[in-house]
């Protein structure tokens, strides 16, 4: 039980330039509502059907770009917790983007 200890966890990064802070809101944007855009989009310009099933598709396709993005940016001791779209799209600014 001497070895049981927590790990020291890194906050979420602020953004400083406004250039920065735009770009990780749009990548939450589209983490979140890319999905349901991109279904209502193809639902508007074919069949509510293929709308559903692009929904459906999408959906897992945001799933593991999300991955990526959490697994590419966020520290490896961190990255078994949670984090939301705008965590994932804060981090990857701060650490992979240009904002650093």
């Amino acid at each position: 039980m001497k070895h049981d200890f927590i790990p020291h966890i890194d906050p979420t990064p602020e953004l400083e330039r406004k250039e920065c802070r735009f770009f990780a809101f749009v990548l939450m944007l589209f983490l979140k509502f890319g999905a349901v855009i991109f279904a209502l989009l193809v639902w508007y310009l074919s069949d509510f059907y293929y709308g559903i099933s692009s929904f459906l598709v999408f959906y897992l396709v945001i799933g593991i770009i999300r991955s990526k993005l959490l697994h590419a940016s966020i520290p490896k001791l961190q990255q078994e917790y949670h984090y939301n779209d705008h965590a994932i799209a804060t981090w990857y600014v701060k650490r992979v983007a240009v904002c650093e």
